[in-house]
């Protein structure tokens, strides 16, 4: 670890310099340009953490993974959060991936939010909501409720942003989070999830992801008086018994009101740890259509349409933006393929002409 060293940030209209003390950032110059005019700003990374607009759409990010695709998600879904005027935190505990998020995502600006999961005050709270395999993804989700409450965020989405992103156009995307926004807040519902998993467990199990919250003095609560009794329900559906299964429990019991979500014709790519072909039900691409989650990985590779192809919940929310298969097929292979930066004589080689 350096004793001083300087990051350069890219930004969306120009650049930003911080200064690292120890891995800490003490101080940030910002060099803007705007119609034609460069701006000038100094200031200090630390004032950011105080300072939100609570009349935004707040996001936490959480980022745990060191990969190119972790990169690429969370750039998507700080582009989402730019088009719907926004605010994020960037849950990162570990501080050398913090400088390579600097280095390697492109901002709107130099107030970029880090913050850790809150673990020493949450320890007893995580002991009984998860076992000990899913302690870190308890802290960080759990990180998300006790932070909005102290900083009076009233409603704030959720987001795996290491290995999740929809396949659909930028503009599309956020569509569908203002629509999710829309439905919840104008609903019964407490919590809102995207479909990963709910659907293939046949609406058994309610899961973290892509998710959106509201009336958190309600989930609070449950956190704070929960204790391991409520597992013994749980034990005979899965090994692993962590936070979403809390929330499952939570939903059945009627303590809380909780949701799922998908959207009509759009792609969703879970990377997980990139093995599309080998943890075929932990990475995986998928898409929703005519009450049919399709993976077509598991259907046209493996040829496996029991396993490929299989009902929507009946339970589930429909959001429809009005996507196209060809639109989410042209944004998987101009946006999230390495096609654009493949070199010309690669291209020339391999024959691609055209894209």
């Amino acid at each position: 670890m350096k004793l001083f060293e300087r990051i350069e940030i890219k930004l969306k209209r120009g650049i930003s310099n911080q200064i690292r003390f120890f891995n800490f950032p003490i101080v940030q110059y910002d060099v803007i340009k705007k119609a034609n005019k460069t701006h000038r700003k100094i200031y200090f990374p630390s004032a950011n953490l105080k300072a939100q607009n609570t009349n935004k759409p707040i996001f936490y990010l959480k980022i745990n993974l060191e990969t190119q695709y972790a990169f690429l998600c969370l750039q998507y879904w700080l582009n989402i959060i730019d088009i719907l005027n926004g605010d994020f935190y960037i849950i990162c505990d570990k501080p050398h991936l913090e400088v390579e998020i600097l280095r390697n995502i492109t901002f709107r600006s130099g107030r970029i939010k880090f913050i850790k999961s809150i673990k020493k005050t949450l320890k007893g709270v995580v002991r009984n909501i998860a076992m000990p395999r899913w302690y870190n993804a308890a802290y960080a989700h759990l990180t998300t409720f006790y932070h909005a409450k102290s900083h009076n965020i009233d409603s704030f989405w959720n987001i795996d942003a290491d290995d999740t992103m929809f396949v659909a156009p930028f503009e599309k995307s956020a569509e569908i989070m203002q629509k999710v926004m829309s439905y919840t807040n104008s609903s019964k519902e407490d919590i809102i999830s995207l479909d990963m998993w709910h659907s293939r467990t046949k609406g058994q199990h309610w899961s973290f992801g892509v998710t959106y919250t509201r009336n958190i003095n309600k989930f609070i609560d449950s956190f704070n008086a929960s204790d391991k009794t409520w597992q013994e329900e749980y034990r005979v559906k899965d090994c692993a018994l962590n936070i979403d299964w809390f929330i499952t429990y939570l939903a059945d019991k009627k303590i809380i009101e909780a949701s799922t979500f998908y959207v009509e014709n759009c792609y969703f790519i879970h990377w997980c740890r990139n093995s599309f072909i080998r943890e075929i039900f932990l990475s995986y691409i998928c898409y929703w259509k005519e009450n049919m989650l399709n993976f077509p990985i598991i259907s046209e590779v493996f040829e496996n349409n029991k396993l490929g192809i299989i009902p929507i919940s009946n339970d589930c929310k429909r959001i429809d933006v009005g996507l196209s298969r060809q639109e989410c097929l042209k944004f998987l292979l101009n946006q999230v393929s390495n096609i654009q930066i493949t070199p010309k004589i690669t291209r020339k080689l391999w024959q691609i002409s055209e894209i």
